[in-house]
């Protein structure tokens, strides 16, 4: 059973058994270097099964006090964003942290079943006007974690390969790709050996999708998404 533990009774616990602690203080910031206030952050402390927990402040900063020594497991969160984890040791000194997250990972799952039907056309990409970004506030730290999402502007699905119609063959296809700044599908990567008909027929379709850009911060990004298509015979 893991306990939570207010990070504010560190320094009273450590005290109270006579043994050194120390610190753990840092930033956490977006991969342009704008933080990221209200981002959650978790201690972990196998040994001593407790875990402890608290948010940045409104410049992206955290500090846990009185810290008992030991190895600790460091997390990272925030919504839209990748969790990141760390090991550190705690030995009755100061440890600093700058964490920058990176942007979450995206996913979709496609379902292709065997037919005889000839291929849908493929339409034109939706017009589309990306919004104003709002007004960046003057003084202090520029605030970050001002994500938005691509949007899909095309869509093609991938037909079930002609040459195994017949042949009572399913198959699941997962490959990791980039969405680039021009929204295309780049750097596919099957992430397991897979047959090539059906690989063959996902990747056709996938070089026909196009999205919007994703803004960071107003400021266009890449993003890694994650497809799996699963081929279902009739």
């Amino acid at each position: 059973m893991v306990n939570f533990v207010p990070a504010t009774l560190f320094a009273l616990a450590a005290l109270l058994a006579g043994q050194p602690f120390g610190s753990l203080t840092g930033t956490v910031v977006d991969p342009l270097g704008a933080v990221l206030p209200n981002a959650r952050i978790a201690l972990v402390q196998p040994a001593r099964q407790a875990r402890y927990e608290i948010s940045t402040d409104r410049n992206g900063q955290f500090e846990f006090q009185g810290l008992p020594a030991g190895d600790y497991q460091l997390e990272a969160s925030t919504p839209g964003f990748q969790t990141y984890r760390d090991s550190l040791s705690i030995a009755g000194l100061a440890v600093q942290r700058q964490i920058t997250l990176k942007i979450g990972l995206l996913h979709e799952t496609i379902r292709i079943e065997e037919s005889d039907a000839p291929p849908v056309p493929l339409k034109p990409a939706l017009a589309y006007t990306e919004p104003a970004c709002p007004a960046i506030q003057p003084g202090g730290p520029s605030v970050g974690g001002n994500l938005r999402a691509p949007r899909k502007l095309r869509d093609a699905k991938p037909d079930y390969p002609p040459t195994l119609r017949g042949t009572g063959r399913d198959a699941t296809v997962i490959v990791d790709a980039r969405i680039g700044m021009d929204g295309v599908l780049k750097d596919l990567q099957a992430k397991e050996p897979v047959d090539g008909p059906f690989y063959d027929a996902l990747v056709l379709a996938l070089r026909e999708w196009r999205f919007s850009a994703t803004l960071l911060n107003c400021v266009p990004q890449e993003v890694e998404v994650n497809i799996t298509a699963n081929f279902q015979h009739r």
